[in-house]
């Protein structure tokens, strides 16, 4: 009997899994690409670079989350502005969109952390038509909470104690 206590514990603790509410509280970053060809790939990731050098300074010390994230919805026609005239520029129309919302993103990893598939905010920056593939990333990720465990194997063992 001791051993099957023994062997339902390991069990359960081998099951555990950490909590993943709190990574779609990230704020993201999306650049698409006009097309697909690689010099609008190139583009794309110099949008990209423009768009990190007008942000990153209200994402550096952001206090929390909704203050930057409203920080950011106020300084859109303003990115917007900014790219189209880099933009036109360095010789290339000024079709680039940009967005803030809700969106839908597949599960994502990014330099050591996973992201689950979810709905993320995001400032979404669109060049002309958008139909090329896009560049992902996160412009302000929160601290981490300490990491929560759950089992039912574990829920189930403590419940019989009680």
């Amino acid at each position: 009997m001791k051993k099957l206590v023994l062997w339902g514990i390991l069990a359960a603790l081998l099951c555990a899994l950490p909590a993943r509410g709190e990574t779609q509280s990230a704020i993201c970053l999306q650049v698409v690409g006009e097309t697909d060809l690689s010099e609008d790939q190139r583009y794309k990731l110099l949008v990209r670079a423009w768009a990190e050098e007008l942000l990153s300074p209200l994402t550096a010390d952001a206090p929390e989350d909704e203050a930057l994230w409203q920080s950011l919805e106020a300084v859109l026609p303003r990115l917007q502005a900014y790219l189209n005239r880099r933009a036109e520029d360095a010789g290339r129309p000024a079709n680039i969109r940009v967005c803030a919302g809700r969106f839908p993103y597949a599960a994502h990893a990014l330099e050591g952390r996973t992201y689950p598939a979810g709905d993320y905010r995001a400032i979404r920056i669109t060049i002309g038509g958008g139909q090329g593939h896009n560049w992902w990333g996160v412009l302000y990720q929160p601290p981490e909470p300490d990491t929560i465990y759950y089992s039912i194997l574990v829920e189930w063992f403590l419940k019989l104690f009680q």
